[in-house]
């Protein structure tokens, strides 16, 4: 029996692959790959492509460490991480093609993408010195010598990767975009993200066909956002990603929303997130706030949907972030469009368009809405009517 167990261990010892920890990192690793795209569709044209090398960071470590042990007891050399190298390039390649096969925008830089196999082969490299170096040392420090390899590759290929990440994102300018021209309108994306034009431009339709005439009209430009911030002249401003699943109601919505303060009369701001950029007035109380949000969430079955069952307008619990932009006006007016989203949307746009002068005049309110959209009465709720208060106490004039 011992004889065996010494010959399956010189047997073992030679291959990191057949290695249990090596296993599992391999396990960690393709499970990084499979959990990234839950809700989001991949974007491989820049920072996307550095999570699948930060997930090879795992198998990069997990090497270290086998081979760090293996050659230790002479049982492995540099010969030994060429199967872990050619394994980490199979799943780079292979999470690439996965994730165009969801819906995957643009290509990667395919030298950047071959960083990751490299990593995994310098980290084999690094786990066979370490090992040698350590058979000098005393039994008990040589576990010790493995763990450190294998931090030390995963530090490093995480800096390395976080670096390369920021410092070759890219920086587009206008001239530089993608046009397609489509119904009088121009969509125009960044090198790489045009793939994402049909989903713009299936909102942005969806939207302006509820409009007036004359309002839609004066749609023009549909870009992308660039160096510097939005296209002049854009109607809207996308930003680099989308989502896929049933998430895709809220990139829907949250684009739609954009496309309809527009429409309305309210540019968003350029940045929600950005206090340089916070919004100079409120829509909180006026009537095109309910038209705003119902033209965002009529333009899909699932932005109407999500916009319905999970009021999105009201609650960051449900994921729906994307449409917290403090440019419409709350959870009030949030219930006022689910009531016209249970009306067949081709009668409410009729009903809005018929009144649009007298919508989207600052001084018609809610009250005003009911009579013309035959609304029933919404209040706010104790926590609503806090967040009124706080909303007054910015001191916020109305949106002209």
């Amino acid at each position: 029996m011992r004889q065996a167990f010494r010959a399956y261990a010189r047997w073992r010892d030679g291959r990191p692959e057949r290695h249990l920890s090596f296993g599992l990192f391999a396990a960690l690793t393709i499970a990084a790959l499979v959990a990234f795209p839950a809700q989001d569709l991949p974007v491989l044209v820049e920072h996307d492509l550095a999570v699948i090398d930060l997930s090879l960071v795992l198998l990069a470590a997990g090497t270290a460490a086998t081979l760090a042990g293996a050659a230790r007891r002479r049982q492995a050399a540099l010969g030994a991480t060429v199967a872990p190298t050619l394994l980490a390039a199979a799943l780079a390649l292979g999470a690439v093609l996965a994730y165009k096969a969801i819906g995957g925008v643009g290509w990667p830089d395919w030298w950047q993408l071959a960083l990751g196999p490299l990593l995994v082969a310098a980290a084999g490299a690094a786990g066979v010195g370490a090992g040698r170096l350590a058979a000098r040392l005393p039994r008990v420090l040589a576990p010790l010598a493995a763990a450190a390899v294998a931090i030390a590759a995963a530090a490093g290929g995480v800096a390395l990767f976080e670096t390369l990440t920021y410092a070759t994102a890219p920086s587009y300018t206008a001239e530089q975009q993608v046009c397609q021209p489509h119904r009088g309108i121009r969509y125009c994306a960044n090198p790489g993200y045009e793939e994402l034009i049909p989903s713009w431009r299936r909102v942005t339709e969806a939207v302006l066909a509820q409009v007036p005439g004359e309002v839609a009209a004066r749609a023009r430009l549909v870009a992308q956002r660039v160096e510097g911030g939005q296209v002049p002249g854009s109607i809207a401003t996308p930003y680099g990603g989308w989502a896929r699943g049933r998430a895709v109601g809220i990139a829907e919505l949250a684009f739609g929303l954009d496309l309809a303060a527009w429409a309305v009369g309210v540019q968003a701001p350029a940045d929600t997130s950005n206090p340089q950029h916070a919004p100079t007035c409120t829509l909180r109380g006026q009537a095109r706030a309910i038209v705003q949000m119902w033209l965002a969430a009529q333009a899909s079955p699932e932005a109407a949907r999500l916009a319905a069952h999970l009021d999105p307008f009201a609650d960051s619990i449900t994921g729906t972030t994307y449409v917290q932009d403090t440019i419409h006006a709350g959870p009030i007016a949030g219930r006022y469009a689910a009531q016209l989203l249970a009306r067949p949307h081709d009668q409410v746009g009729q009903l809005i368009r018929a009144n649009w002068n007298r919508l989207m005049e600052t001084g018609t309110g809610y009250a005003d809405a009911e009579q013309l959209l035959d609304l029933d009465h919404v209040g706010p709720t104790p926590a609503e009517r806090e967040n009124e208060t706080a909303e007054a106490s910015r001191h916020l004039p109305p949106c002209r």
